[in-house]
């Protein structure tokens, strides 16, 4: 395929020919909810067979569920396949609309349904559908389930470090990928900073749930924001002695850094506290590369091989495993959670809660998984 042919498709992709329906949800919210973070209330779902009978229902919307000092937050559209188990998210497109129906952002690949090139394949936005800006304050949506089974959503006010990639830019990268490898909806994203970035689980997200703001950010937020990007702040979180050798054991295994980024749960400032007062510290980094067969037991040998009575010797352990984000290498982590679990079942003191944290990181780039570790007693 030649870049012609790859933009072409980029502009436009090939669209599901099976049958669909759309589901509209209607969010809104009062202007006293609005803070750094606030929800957002489900106010109207309806199901429509095209998507033009779905822009003209949105002009009848607003006046029905603009009551009692409620404003229209946004109106999500899901397209869905019909005929097709969608028990788990399955969407042919997504888009999202302002409270008078104008169209805010859509997808342009579907997600979860196919796993097909054709359809799934994610080739880049063109400039004049990347809505916002490096620096940009913007509102998150982030859409849940709650313990009811209702659908909820929240919003969180946020700072945008990077924008979605270009097509020139997927296309570079669709280059080096392998056979049957390909971009998708989860590499569509803007990545961003909402709180201290030891605090983050994760730090991208899809256009279509980025917004302009619905009222004023404060300046006070916009300022905490700022520090929160500042990369001098992580590492102030995590040094106690102005930068000696402990402080910097404890970067390396926490993995601060530009080139890093959340992949779930992280390793915070506080669990390495107990670390300066220990009265025996062993550290060590292993590594394999993402080609090895089953890797995370190879990582346990390399830790076992240089230390084998590790997880017997020490009572606290402090973890942190660093995947990479290659498309076709990225280790899952219900794969991660699996090994853990056989981990623990082989050495009871990793089943210890309290004495015992696990982070995940990704090495942005990196051609290898690595296991940091701190144990102490």
């Amino acid at each position: 395929m030649t870049f012609e042919e790859f933009k072409a498709l980029a502009l436009n992709p090939p669209h599901y020919d099976g049958g669909t329906i759309f589901r509209v949800d209607t969010y809104c919210y009062c202007k006293e909810w609005v803070d750094t973070e606030y929800e957002l209330e489900r106010t109207h779902r309806s199901f429509h067979l095209s998507l033009k009978e779905v822009e003209v229902a949105l002009k009848d919307i607003k006046p029905k569920v603009e009551i009692d000092d409620m404003k229209v937050y946004c109106h999500f559209v899901f397209e869905i396949p019909t005929r097709i188990d969608v028990h788990f998210e399955k969407y042919i497109s997504v888009r999202t609309y302002d409270a008078d129906g104008n169209l805010e952002d859509q997808s342009v690949c579907t997600y979860g349904f196919s796993k097909a090139e054709k359809y799934d394949a994610f080739r880049g936005r063109p400039k004049e559908m990347i809505k916002h800006h490096v620096g940009d304050f913007v509102e998150i949506v982030h859409l849940y389930l709650s313990a009811d089974e209702e659908c909820r959503a929240k919003v969180y006010t946020a700072l945008l470090t990077s924008v979605p990639r270009s097509i020139e830019k997927c296309w570079e990268i669709n280059q080096k990928l392998p056979d049957g490898v390909f971009l998708d909806w989860l590499d569509d994203n803007y990545f961003y900073i909402d709180a201290p970035k030891h605090k983050m689980w994760s730090d991208d997200i899809h256009p279509v749930f980025v917004f302009k703001p619905r009222e004023p950010i404060s300046e006070k937020r916009q300022n905490e924001l700022i520090e929160f990007a500042k990369d001098e702040s992580v590492v102030n979180s995590y040094w106690h002695e102005n930068g000696s050798e402990t402080d910097r054991i404890i970067t390396r295994v926490a993995a601060i850094g530009n080139n890093y980024r959340p992949d779930g749960p992280q390793l915070e400032p506080d669990n390495f506290l107990p670390v300066y007062g220990a009265q025996e510290v062993f550290d060590t980094s292993v590594s394999v590369d993402c080609s090895t067969p089953d890797p995370l037991n190879a990582l346990t040998y390399k830790l076992l091989e240089i230390r084998p009575d590790l997880f017997e010797y020490f009572d606290c352990f402090l973890i942190n495993f660093i995947n990479t984000d290659l498309e076709d290498k990225k280790l899952k982590i219900s794969v991660r959670c699996k090994w853990w679990r056989e981990l623990q079942r082989h050495f009871p003191k990793l089943g210890n809660f309290p004495n015992r944290k696990f982070g995940h990181r990704i090495h942005c780039g990196a051609t290898e998984y690595r296991i940091e570790i701190i144990a102490y007693k």
